[in-house]
């Protein structure tokens, strides 16, 4: 059975070249992601047959949706795919990353004038590096989640975290702003997973505890992400809580996503 790397690579050549500082301005980098020549790397993916390549079809278009089981293959599919092959660093709290504005090589050779992908790149760990124990404790076990269970909640919020901020940067382009963006996208996220927002996650996703910060949560990882912020950020789950009031509607949300901008 074809995997689904071999559909990608001709696609997106670059998913093959080896992750090194300063390639992104090499000729041989520049032939194959600016020119669409022949990678001369072989494929260093695990492969696991459980990696597969989807499509979504959100009310702002279609997207593919990579998810990757194995973590190594993960990141270098995110520095290879999102940052140019670069050796940048990609926290343990990171996930999952959507791409806008990759080349697609079969549609510049097909000659389609649109041939820029978006696309997602999803992993299989743990959501926000969060554990089950810690889902379970933070909920006084309302879920009763297993590791097993936690994995599979895990992979559908990732999936629609990234696929809501799919719809915001298509509808909204120039309105980003990174804290609130990730809590709507983190509501769609639990929502999908467990039919209702649970703000006591939104919270521990983000690492932020009562009026203090867990380190190694994902406010770090966004810009303005201090601890200062955090009575701020407390306020905006509530507001979002009340915008949400039960909706579990995905559609429907995505339709009407400037209502909890």
């Amino acid at each position: 059975m074809k995997h689904c790397i071999d559909e990608l690579k001709s696609r997106y050549p670059q998913i093959l070249m080896p992750i090194k500082k300063g390639i992104k301005d090499s000729e041989e980098y520049k032939n194959v992601v600016l020119r669409g020549e022949d990678c001369p790397y072989k494929d260093t993916f695990s492969r696991n047959p459980l990696d597969k390549l989807e499509s979504v079809i959100t009310p702002v278009g279609e997207v593919e949706v990579l998810s990757l089981i194995d973590r190594d293959d993960f990141i270098h599919a995110v520095r290879a795919l999102g940052n140019k092959c670069e050796p940048v660093d990609v926290p343990d709290s990171t996930g999952a990353v959507a791409i806008f504005g990759l080349n697609n090589w079969e549609k510049v050779r097909a000659g389609k004038d649109n041939y820029k992908d978006s696309f997602i790149i999803l992993s299989s760990g743990n959501y926000s590096n969060v554990t089950c124990d810690m889902v379970n404790e933070i909920t006084n076990n309302d879920y009763s989640l297993t590791k097993d269970s936690w994995r599979d909640k895990s992979i559908t919020i990732r999936k629609y975290h990234e696929l809501t901020h799919f719809v915001m940067r298509k509808k909204y382009p120039e309105d980003i702003k990174a804290i609130r963006d990730e809590l709507i996208a983190d509501s769609v996220g639990i929502i999908s997973a467990f039919g209702k927002l649970d703000e006591r996650l939104l919270k521990l996703f983000l690492g932020v505890e009562s009026d203090t910060y867990r380190k190694g949560g994902r406010l770090e990882n966004y810009e303005g992400g201090s601890i200062e912020h955090i009575p701020d950020i407390i306020k905006q789950i509530d507001h979002l809580k009340e915008l949400f009031n039960d909706n579990n509607d995905i559609d429907d949300i995505w339709n009407n996503i400037e209502r909890y901008m």
